[in-house]
């Protein structure tokens, strides 16, 4: 799609593309059919444009770039951090504060407060080592069970 294709919408649909990609509680009027009545057109007439591909394609476009937002981001981790944290008050049956547990990890791996886990890493295959290698890893583990096995008498 090119830039210039949304001039192929009427002022009308792009009017009503800028309500239908606006949150729905700051959309006013709150509702299709009041937007279609205060707008002078049938109800019909949106429910039809959604039909369209040129509409939802346009549809589409500015919702993804509404998602994308910093400030869509940024209410989103405010709510994990608040959802997260829980309440101050402390409940008065349980004296919990009642946080949520997932949403506190989910906002500390987005803001990097909490690094995934790291794998150990894998003890190479025998079958990668060279003679030396695999000589000094037996010699080692040999001395280490013998010296294993005289603390054990020692102690005993």
């Amino acid at each position: 799609m090119s830039d210039r294709e949304d001039l192929q919408l009427s002022a009308i649909q792009l009017e009503y593309l800028d309500w239908l990609v606006t949150p729905r509680p700051e959309r006013v009027p709150e509702s299709e059919a009041k937007w279609a009545a205060q707008a002078g057109v049938d109800i019909t007439t949106p429910r039809r444009w959604k039909r369209q591909q040129q509409f939802k394609d346009e549809w589409q476009k500015r919702a993804m770039a509404r998602q994308g937002t910093p400030e869509r981001a940024q209410d989103l981790l405010d709510a994990l951090y608040d959802q997260g944290r829980g309440s101050k008050e402390k409940c008065e049956v349980c004296g919990q504060r009642g946080g949520d547990v997932r949403a506190a990890e989910l906002w500390a791996k987005w803001t990097g407060q909490l690094k995934a886990d790291v794998a150990p890493p894998q003890a190479p295959s025998l079958r990668d080592l060279t003679d030396d290698e695999l000589a000094r890893i037996l010699q080692q583990a040999a001395e280490d069970e013998l010296a294993l096995r005289r603390k054990r008498v020692a102690a005993g």
